[in-house]
């Protein structure tokens, strides 16, 4: 496909299941969203992040990094895993509301 404006993309490439790769897998009677996995967290951290920057400032992202990691809630196995990672944010330990 061609667009003749020329700020536009000269050419448009697209994915379509073929024979050889088939289409996608049915997934029927499932969840569309599933509350598990860094898809679901990102945006909770984000939000702790952004709160974060209200609370201290723009200033020091290595700071509100580490108060996420160190405020923490640790799950499952001691320290770091394969399963819970660094374990569960907790927002009002975070923003020093909770001890």
């Amino acid at each position: 496909m061609r667009f003749p404006n020329q700020y536009a993309a000269t050419t448009v490439s697209t994915t379509t299941p073929t024979a050889t790769t088939g289409a996608p897998a049915c997934r029927a009677h499932q969840a569309i969203a599933q509350p598990a996995g860094t898809s679901f967290a990102a945006p909770h951290v984000a939000g702790l992040a952004a709160l974060l920057v209200a609370q201290l400032g723009h200033g020091n992202p290595a700071l509100i990094r580490a108060r996420i990691l160190q405020s923490a809630d640790d799950l499952g196995q001691s320290g770091t895993d394969p399963y819970y990672g660094k374990g569960r944010i907790n927002v009002a330990r975070a923003l020093g509301l909770a001890p």
